[in-house]
């Protein structure tokens, strides 16, 4: 914990004061960050407040015995998971899936969405106090700012929220926190829990001594793992090395005490904006607009979870594909996802030639790939489909097989968000599909050639999933204020 005095304490605390008459936008980041606040743009008025609660009686703040350090470690299968068991505790988002707005580029990168993946997230806060407001909705609405009143009554709500924020400060911690996002990957196939605590001890052995067996198994543990650091408050940490993050994190710790800031709004902390108006038709309309406006947020996350765009066949004369393949393309394996899971050549066991199905991901909506058809027949072509004119059978001697694909820049259909190959005929997944052929019927990827059997499996986003549940959710409360 950093030493401070407690008059320099009381001092830092007072003069974080200000940000009470401040609101917080918590849709476009429920993280506490000073800078995103407008300063210029009050919701209450200072000598309103000094008027109404004389002596600086308006506000109140908790140091020393009652503050402290917390280290928390959260996982989840998913992302969902993970950041909604964090964000209940430590964020005032009003949903979990918005609170992912910022953060998902941090772990949906690339094919990972196939790895068996476990996410964390490890949270070091240290509270050198928090400051709270007093008085009721009724003593706030007399001490409005006159230019936010105006605003309150006939702004239209999105740049209300946008201009104010859409919650007022009411209770905020003040210090610093470390946070470390961490995609994990799992391949031995551990649990949640499993996982959870061997993050938990990793980062509590990192302070050990290196030749400690908890400072060495913290070392194994993060090299099975993609690490971004993020701190608020204190010293600028960005970088996280194993060898110097005990140092690193002492020095952090030590300059809380002159650069502790604002870092986090406490539970029950914070006041909607909606609330401060006498005005029942306008509260509905700003509260059911607030929810609409986190829809708006979850379709952006949506938009950019990165899906296949371009589709590609090698047929090559060695097995050679990973020397070969191109920057930023995959191959489509057998068994995705799993121990067993191998680069699969589309004749294998036939003879012939190799064969690799490769793709790559991007997030422009006119070049998201929708649907992959299986063509029989060395004529067969599909409307509104693109063949590719590589026969999946060169060399083999069996039937000749094309893929075809169609592109749909329309919303309201799902991309696809990765590829993989199974032996089974009768494969169920809730977000692996079997493709089929122009027929609507499966199709063997190496029929008439006699080797094995191969049927090709596009995979929807689970993500996707827990997006519209949310969504759903806030229409249904948006639609309960008509």
């Amino acid at each position: 914990m950093s030493n401070i005095d407690l008059l320099k304490l009381q001092s830092l605390l007072d003069d974080h004061r200000h940000y009470l008459l401040q609101g917080y936008n918590v849709v476009s980041n429920p993280y506490l960050r000073t800078e995103d606040i407008q300063m210029s743009n009050t919701i209450l008025d200072k000598d309103k407040l000094n008027e109404k609660f004389p002596g600086n009686s308006f506000y109140n703040y908790v140091s020393g015995n009652e503050t402290g350090s917390i280290s928390e470690t959260y996982a989840g299968n998913t992302l969902y998971e993970m950041e909604t068991s964090f964000g209940t505790k430590n964020t005032i988002a009003y949903n979990s899936v918005a609170l992912n707005a910022s953060l998902s580029a941090d772990y949906q990168t690339g094919n990972s969405i196939l790895d068996n993946n476990i996410f964390l997230k490890q949270y070091q806060a240290h509270v050198l106090g928090h400051i709270y407001s007093k008085g009721d909705v009724s003593d706030l609405r007399e001490c409005l700012d006159a230019h936010f009143r105006e605003d309150l009554e006939n702004m239209e709500p999105r740049k209300l929220f946008l201009k104010y924020g859409t919650h007022l400060i009411r209770d905020f911690s003040v210090g610093g926190c470390i946070m470390l996002d961490m995609r994990y990957h799992n391949h031995m196939h551990k649990t949640v829990q499993q996982v959870s605590a061997d993050a938990a001890a990793a980062y509590s052995g990192l302070s050990f001594d290196s030749s400690t067996s908890a400072y060495k198994n913290a070392v194994s543990f993060y090299q099975n793992v993609s690490v971004r650091i993020r701190s608020v408050g204190g010293n600028s940490f960005s970088a996280f090395s194993v060898s110097d993050f005990n140092s690193q994190s002492k020095a952090w710790m030590d300059s809380l005490a002159d650069k502790a800031v604002p870092f986090r709004i406490n539970r029950n902390g914070s006041l909607p904006i909606w609330e401060l108006t006498s005005n029942a038709a306008r509260a509905k309309t700003l509260e059911k607009e607030f929810y609409l406006y986190n829809i708006d947020v979850l379709d952006e996350v949506k938009a950019n979870i990165p899906f296949i765009t371009d589709l590609r066949v090698e047929i090559r004369d060695k097995d050679n594909i990973r020397s070969v393949c191109p920057e930023n393309w995959y191959v489509a394996q057998m068994n995705p996802g799993t121990l067993s899971a191998y680069d699969i050549d589309l004749n294998k066991g036939s003879g012939g030639k190799y064969i690799y199905l490769l793709y790559r991901f991007g997030t422009n909506q006119k070049d998201r790939i929708t649907d992959i058809k299986i063509l029989m027949g060395r004529n067969t072509k599909l409307g509104g489909y693109t063949r590719i004119d590589a026969d999946l059978n060169t060399g083999s001697g069996g039937e000749y097989i094309y893929l075809a694909y169609k592109k749909e820049d329309n919303k309201e259909k799902d991309g696809i968000y990765g590829l993989g190959t199974t032996e089974q005929s009768s494969f169920t997944d809730n977000y692996w599909r079997m493709a089929k052929d122009q027929n609507n019927n499966l199709a063997d990827l190496n029929k008439g050639a006699g080797g094995l059997f191969i049927y090709l499996l596009t995979y929807r986003e689970k993500y996707l999933d827990e997006i519209e549940r949310e969504k759903r959710e806030l229409q249904a409360l948006a639609d309960s204020l008509k």
